[in-house]
């Protein structure tokens, strides 16, 4: 597929949870995510797996405590991992 035919990336997106998270007496609902940093990259990337790497990602991208992140679900996290993963496609200019 032609990356210009490839639908136009999201700036930030607002991922309501399907289970609320709660964590030290908060509730989460919801998780504002945007493009990550090549900081909180690198950060992710040193997790040992590909798990803790995703979590390490949305504790840092949408500023919420570790522990939030750890018990979102495993769908909120592979909506997570969609949204992160559209940065990483090539766009080649015309």
């Amino acid at each position: 597929m032609d990356p210009q035919d490839l639908p136009p990336i999201a700036e930030e997106l607002t991922l309501t949870l399907r289970k609320p998270v709660k964590y030290a007496d908060q509730e989460y609902a919801m998780l504002n995510l945007r493009e990550p940093t090549a900081g909180e990259l690198a950060k992710a990337m040193k997790e040992s797996g590909e798990v803790d790497m995703m979590i390490a990602l949305i504790h840092q991208v949408a500023a919420v405590p570790r522990g939030v992140a750890e018990r979102i679900s495993q769908r909120d996290m592979g909506e997570c991992a969609r949204f992160f993963g559209q940065f990483s496609r090539v766009q080649e200019s015309a």
